[in-house]
């Protein structure tokens, strides 16, 4: 039976992403989507950002939600990411979090 997963995943975009590499050095993002496992999890994950040109820097974490109580459980936005991750079946990302290039 599938679980779902949320990642929290520091990104950096490549050339022809839908974020400019040009204007964004990085961002944070959480990534919600169902899975077996963490491993598959982060596999599918990894697959969806790399398909939205997208590199991973790092995945700070990945969790089955439904077994954690440190993700706030009144947040409507994160559950609403949550809710159309397990009904779709594909991987959803929520807000990015992005910063320049300071250099």
């Amino acid at each position: 039976m599938s679980k779902l997963y949320c990642a929290f995943v520091e990104i950096r975009p490549r050339f022809a992403s839908f974020l400019d590499p040009r204007e964004i050095a990085g961002a944070f993002v959480r990534c919600y989507c169902t899975a077996d496992s963490e491993s598959h999890a982060t596999e599918q994950i990894s697959s969806a950002l790399d398909g939205e040109k997208l590199d991973i820097v790092d995945v700070e974490w990945c969790c089955d939600i439904d077994r954690t109580d440190w993700e706030n459980p009144d947040d409507a936005e994160a559950t609403r990411y949550a809710e159309e991750a397990r009904q779709s079946g594909d991987v959803v990302c929520g807000e990015y979090h992005c910063w320049g290039d300071d250099s």
